[in-house]
Formats: C-alpha cells, structure tokens, sequence
C-alpha cells in the first residue's frame, strides 16, 4: 500500500514513450526488463526453488542462505532471451526490426546467437532458422560447435588461472573466490558474459 506498483507502472510507462520516441526518430530503442511485473521471475524461482531441493515450508530459509546477485542476473538474461526469441520466433515486426539489427552487427548477432543457445526454450528448428538468418552463408553449425568449444576451452584456462592463483597466492579455499565460485555455479552466465565480452 505504499504506493510501489504505480511508481513501477509509470516508471514503464515512460521507458515506453522513450521507446516510442526513438523508434520515431529512426534510433535503436532499449528492451525493458520488468522483474516487478507478475509471472517475470516466476519460472526463474521455481527452477531455482527445484535445483536446490527446497519446498514452500523451508523456501526462506534457503532463499535467504544461498540466493546471489549472479542468480539474479541469470534470471535477467534468461528471461530476456527468451522474451526476445518469442518475439524474432512468432514473426512479428517487431521480430524482424530485431533480426534486420543483429544482421547489420555482425558481433551482436554472434554474441545473440550464442546466448540463444545457451538460454532458448525454443525447439532446434527454431535455433536453425535463426542461425540461417544471422550467420554468413560459409558457417555452418559445425563451425559453431567449435567456435563454443573454444570459448569453453579458454573460460576453463581461466578457471585454471584462478585457481592457480588461489591455490598458491591466496590462502583460503578455491570456492571463497568470487570469480571461480559464479562460473562453477552459473556455467551458462559465465560463458556468455565471456563471449559478450569478446
């Protein structure tokens, strides 16, 4: 009752006219993330809620204990991808607006290919569609496997780093290093951070 769900509502409201405005003024708009919306985090928690074996009478408690900033951003990535997929998947415009961007950013569309593979809910003939529509005619997907095998390969080699380094430089566990504690945990978050990085 204090007023938070008409704050959040105009706040989107205005991030919608700003969309509106820059699409009109033939600029790239942003996509909004509402996690205060109902049903956004919902499947997030619920899978969260089952990879950590807790139930509705000790959810608290394990919420409370295990719950990091690196879940978050994995919900917000995978809810993000999914959402954007939905929209390039069903053909709408605003899907086509999506594909026509990716297709003009070589490396944008790479790094959305990847995060698509990584987070999709969308079936293969899905993924192969859009592969089709964002890769160069010469690059297949055995390419791709390689090219993830690769980012794999080198997000392992520093994992490697870290742990020599935690191992001889730091006195304390491997799993009390931030960095190699995420990526052990959120293995898709930590390759697609590398590859948004590339």
């Amino acid at each position: 009752g204090s007023g938070k769900t008409t704050i959040r509502l105009m706040m989107m409201k205005r991030y919608m006219q700003y969309n509106e405005e820059q699409a009109q003024a033939g600029k790239k708009s942003f996509f909004i993330v509402d996690l205060c919306r109902p049903g956004h985090m919902e499947d997030c928690l619920k899978a969260y809620m089952h990879a950590h074996g807790a139930n509705l009478e000790n959810w608290d408690a394990v919420f409370q204990e295990k719950w990091k900033s690196t879940d978050l951003a994995d919900c917000i990535v995978s809810f993000a991808i999914n959402e954007l997929m939905r929209r390039v998947a069903h053909g709408t415009k605003e899907g086509a607006d999506i594909i026509n961007s990716l297709g003009s950013d070589k490396r944008s569309a790479a790094q959305f290919l990847l995060l698509a593979h990584l987070y999709t809910r969308e079936d293969s003939a899905t993924l192969a569609a859009l592969r089709r529509k964002l890769l160069p005619t010469g690059f297949t997907f055995g390419r791709m496997f390689r090219s993830v095998i690769g980012f794999a390969a080198l997000g392992a080699a520093c994992a490697g780093l870290a742990f020599a380094w935690q191992s001889y430089y730091v006195d304390s566990s491997i799993f009390d290093n931030q960095l190699v504690s995420a990526a052990s945990s959120h293995p898709k978050l930590a390759v697609g951070s590398f590859a948004l990085g590339c």
